[in-house]
């Protein structure tokens, strides 16, 4: 985390140099600065420049809530081993949520460390915010989180999903190497698990060995993206039990293909507490793996997503698929929303 620190410490600077590097190429004065809601100092540097400050969030709006009420969660929490089942029901639209579901530094942890302060700073910064862009649709965030935020920020517009914004590339350009496509072919219709941790996140070796052991018992087909250097903690024998007729382990999968095809299930993702809760709770598209820890426990995960409860689960999915595509569209919330952010740096 430590070259975290170094970035932060040092982008204020730097960018400063570099607008006005721009200002000199161009030969006009910026007029709104659009930067990531974790470039928090943009709210002062934007304050004495005298123009509007867009935030960008690159995911759900929900989550924000806890970084404008980390003061709020504390107070009523307490910082010194709060119960970890109490629920945030005092925060309007977290009802559902608990305290164990906070990521590190918002109630317990260490406070002072490098991404519990940065996150920190975006709460108290986005408070001065023009206005705070999501990679979200008006449809998806449950109402009521959306306007107690409209209390707090000075304008909320998710204006997503911003993989549907712009055209996909051409198949061909999406590499397939692994030729994980033809053998989703191969597969009956939502019939595969396909599990997928992530570029940066790296598993513990015994939530590998737990989650290999899982999807070797149920028996059922299953396409896992595993980088590289983690294939050497699956178990013993792993690849060549599952490989002939179960799985298929490969270091990168074509991910946008993969997840529209129609073999594949709903998707096994390894990801945080909040966005877990709410994909199980709030959305209902989604299974919470036992204690967030993979273990033998992850059968049963497994074993509902692939049942008829998954079903359900798939319905559901289409019904936001469909959402955020209308979102989109030239009437849609996503675009209404991108206009008035477009009448904000260009006034």
């Amino acid at each position: 985390m430590a070259h975290i620190g170094l970035f932060m410490k040092a982008s204020p600077r730097n960018f400063l140099e570099a607008i006005k590097m721009a200002e000199a190429e161009i030969g006009r004065k910026i007029s709104c600065l659009v930067s990531d809601v974790f470039l928090w100092f943009a709210a002062d540097m934007a304050e004495e420049m005298g123009v509007p400050w867009v935030a960008i969030r690159t995911a759900a709006l929900f989550s924000l809530s806890v970084h404008v009420y980390t003061d709020t969660i504390q107070k009523a929490v307490g910082v010194d081993r709060p119960p970890e089942d109490q629920t945030l029901d005092f925060i309007p639209g977290f009802s559902a949520l608990k305290v164990k579901d906070l990521p590190d530094g918002v109630a317990s942890g260490d406070f002072e460390s490098t991404i519990p302060s940065l996150l920190y700073n975006v709460g108290l910064m986005l408070l001065r915010a023009t206005a705070v862009a999501t990679n979200s649709f008006e449809e998806l965030e449950p109402t009521i989180v959306t306007d107690n935020l409209k209390t707090k920020l000075q304008k909320i517009l998710p204006v997503g999903p911003f993989e549907l914004l712009s055209p996909p590339p051409p198949p061909l350009l999406i590499s397939d190497a692994n030729c994980c496509l033809p053998w989703l072919d191969n597969k009956k219709e939502a019939s595969v698990a396909y599990i997928d941790f992530g570029s940066i996140v790296t598993s513990p070796p015994n939530e590998i060995v737990a989650l290999a052991e899982a999807l070797e018992a149920t028996g059922k087909p299953f396409l896992w993206s595993l980088k590289e250097h983690e294939m050497d903690n699956l178990p013993k024998g792993f690849l060549e039990r599952t490989k002939a007729a179960q799985g298929k382990v490969v270091s990168w999968a074509p991910q946008p293909r993969v997840l529209v095809h129609a073999s594949v299930t709903v998707p096994f993702f390894g990801d945080q507490q909040l966005i877990r809760r709410m994909v199980q709770d709030v959305w209902g598209i989604g299974v919470e793996v036992e204690g967030g820890i993979l273990t033998k426990s992850v059968v049963s995960a497994l074993g509902l997503i692939l049942s008829h409860q998954g079903k359900e689960m798939r319905k559901k999915v289409q019904v936001l698929k469909e959402l955020a595509t209308r979102a989109v569209e030239p009437n849609g919330t996503s675009t209404q929303n991108f206009n008035c952010c477009r009448g904000i740096w260009e006034q």
